[in-house]
């Protein structure tokens, strides 16, 4: 696919739909395949597509842990998170991971 007209956004963008795709076909044949019902299972850790920008630099993400599943969702800018199970923990937006704290589905874990 030519891809050089586009903007470093418009790749990231591109790159992460092309991801969710191959992700959704991957699960939905792995469940053909298998037997199961058609509702895709996506595979837990390739499917965590959390911002990596600079973890440890970056004072504006916080360390969770999900005390419920959490199915993928998008944040302000259009990033994909997610989907989350019961106990894994990412970095993510304060903003984000308040908003799971104070729906009860997550707890801060303190680094230091």
């Amino acid at each position: 696919m030519e891809n050089d007209a586009l903007l470093k956004e418009e790749k990231e963008f591109l790159q992460r739909i092309l991801l969710v795709f191959n992700n959704y076909r991957t699960g939905l044949l792995h469940n053909v395949v298998g037997g199961r019902n058609i509702a895709v299972e996506e595979e837990k850790k390739q499917n965590k597509i959390t911002e990596q920008k600079d973890i440890n630099n970056d004072n504006n993400l916080t360390l969770i842990r999900f005390l419920h599943a959490v199915p993928s969702f998008v944040g302000k800018e259009l990033e994909v998170y997610g989907p989350f199970e019961e106990e894994d923990m990412a970095h993510l937006p304060r903003e984000i991971a308040e908003l799971l704290i104070k729906k009860g589905r997550a707890e801060e874990i303190n680094q230091g």
